[in-house]
């Protein structure tokens, strides 16, 4: 969606890799430090109703700290949003959801945003979050592939 009320960065990826196995490396939030490129650091635990601090981090090694409200995680979901203090200006609703396809899982890492001052900073910085989405997903993909 393209709309200057909401827009929405989606991308995903085939892993091949148990579902059980890419759920437990994408929940291991101590573990992100290991191998995810983009979300290096996150404090907290996967558990809704509960807050996370995410330390994200872009391909030129900007960092940005994110307060998250963790609202939903069931079996292969989660769901975090997060935004600037006041959400109306701008908000971001970020999932991952989990699906089988054969012996592997497709990720679809995606984030609705909205808001008041959504639309400049999407125009800014929507390229910037794609890429951030695909390299975590790349090495989630890596990892999760990996022999152990």
């Amino acid at each position: 969606m393209t709309d200057r009320l909401q827009r929405t960065i989606a991308t995903d990826i085939l892993i091949d890799a148990p579902i059980d196995d890419v759920w437990r490396s994408l929940t291991d939030y101590a573990g992100y430090s290991r191998w995810n490129p983009y979300l290096v650091r996150v404090e907290g635990a996967p558990v809704a109703g509960t807050q996370i601090v995410a330390h994200a981090v872009d391909a030129k090694g900007h960092e940005t700290v994110l307060d998250v409200d963790v609202r939903l995680v069931t079996p292969y979901t989660m769901h975090w949003v997060g935004g600037l203090p006041d959400r109306a200006e701008f908000e971001g609703d970020h999932w991952f959801e989990l699906r089988p396809v054969g012996s592997g899982t497709r990720l679809a890492h995606v984030e609705h945003f909205t808001g008041s001052r959504m639309p400049g900073i999407l125009d800014a910085f929507a390229e910037t979050i794609t890429d951030n989405f695909e390299r975590m997903n790349l090495a989630l993909k890596r990892l999760c592939e990996s022999p152990r």
